[in-house]
């Protein structure tokens, strides 16, 4: 079993970074084209990236404003558990994701994939700060 974990500090509120993390239409924005998320424990979660894989999930857990875990998966592959924390700086705000995969050969991949994904949500959070 691997682990990865990748943070990013954020110029942006705890409460706009919770809200990029636990809203469908801001999960859009950094986490797939297509997202439908029930934020509470035992909601549905389904997540079609740019290439039309799907993954499925389940929320395990979710304590409001601060920590969102889920698994998830794509037919075929074994589950991944994620843990989005969302922690107040006294600049800005840290998001912390860590994925544990079950499948070691996977961890490279899901690191980068964790990269490009917390950069895209720096700029989604940046042009929400601009709206």
């Amino acid at each position: 079993m691997a682990s990865i974990e990748r943070d990013i500090v954020l110029d942006a509120p705890a409460d706009d970074v919770w809200r990029a993390i636990s809203d469908e239409s801001m999960l859009r924005e950094w986490l797939a084209p297509e997202v439908e998320l029930d934020p509470r424990p035992g909601g549905e979660l389904i997540c079609r990236d740019e290439n039309e894989e799907v993954r499925l999930g389940q929320v395990e857990q979710v304590c409001d404003g601060e920590r969102l875990e889920f698994v998830w998966q794509r037919p075929g592959e074994q589950a991944s558990r994620v843990v989005l924390e969302v922690e107040v700086l006294e600049r800005g705000t840290r998001l912390t994701v860590v994925e544990t995969r079950l499948d070691a050969a996977k961890a490279p991949q899901a690191s980068a994939g964790w990269r490009q994904r917390l950069d895209a949500l720096k700029l989604a959070l940046a042009e929400l700060a601009y709206a």
